[in-house]
């Protein structure tokens, strides 16, 4: 256990930072995970991977510093928040999962794929405008919109959900009984889910009377609808299984996908400036 006294003290959580400066077990070392380790190692290889691949397209960004200098200067605001979110990840390992901060660091995560999505957005449609509309489609819009907002609220009900999961695998509790324990917050996490799933429906049905099938603006929606259904079964999976998990992980995947592509859509449906 890789956990800073200080580190808790100062996020808040001062019952952790005393119990790290008194409890002696707390030095012993624990029992070698392989699935934990690998877990580790496979993120910090990833979050490595994608901070040289934000750092060359802030690099190859300076292209468009006379056509469009809103991409260099949203791709640098990207490799700074990349720097943030790594620095906010050493946190998180050091003071053992605390959970605000992970909640932290899982939205930070998304404000990362909205900038990267964004700067792709502005750069493709500065090639090609006749992607994106010729008229005003603001109930489309609208919709978008509110399943985005809907989305986050559920990706911080759900990231506590997850953070009760963790802190229930130590106990006594049956694994095939941790929903029952959750509670609450799980049947909030639960009902936003099907509202979202309900609205992004809606919304695809919208779309697909709006435009036509070759449209990407179809394609997202559909795309959308695709995501949302994995979601719903791998969270389906994940409450009638006794938490497996590879559907814990599909469901943060698939979730992730899934606001970017409800990201992206809501760009799609901006009307075309002449």
């Amino acid at each position: 256990m890789n956990v800073s006294p200080r580190l808790s003290n100062f996020f808040g959580d001062k019952e952790m930072a005393y119990k790290l400066r008194t409890d002696k077990s707390i030095l012993q070392h624990e029992e070698f995970n392989v699935a934990k380790t690998w877990t580790e190692y496979i993120n910090r290889l990833v979050g490595v991977i994608s901070g040289f691949c934000l750092l060359f397209t802030a690099i190859y960004s300076f292209t468009y510093i006379k056509s469009k200098s809103s991409i260099v200067v949203w791709s640098v605001v990207n490799l700074f928040v990349v720097v943030i979110q790594a620095w906010l990840g050493s946190i998180v390992v050091s003071t053992n999962l605390m959970p605000w901060i992970i909640t932290v660091h899982m939205l930070l995560a998304l404000v990362i794929v909205c900038i990267s999505i964004y700067t792709y957005f502005k750069a493709v449609t500065l090639r090609d405008k006749t992607i994106l509309v010729n008229r005003s489609l603001s109930v489309l819009k609208g919709l978008a919109l509110i399943s985005i907002l809907l989305m986050l609220t559920q990706v911080i009900v759900g990231t506590g959900v997850r953070e009760e999961v963790d802190l229930l695998t130590g106990s006594n509790i049956a694994r095939a009984d941790f929903i029952t324990a959750i509670g609450q917050q799980f049947e909030i996490h639960r009902w936003l889910a099907y509202c979202s799933l309900i609205l992004v429906i809606v919304l695809f049905f919208l779309v697909r009377t709006s435009f036509n099938t070759g449209s990407k603006q179809f394609k997202f929606a559909l795309i959308a609808l695709i995501l949302v259904g994995i979601q719903m079964l791998s969270g389906i999976i994940l409450a009638r299984f006794a938490i497996p998990a590879f559907a814990q992980t599909t469901h943060l995947v698939v979730g992730t996908l899934l606001f970017g592509a409800q990201f992206y859509l809501l760009l799609l449906l901006n009307k075309q400036r002449h």
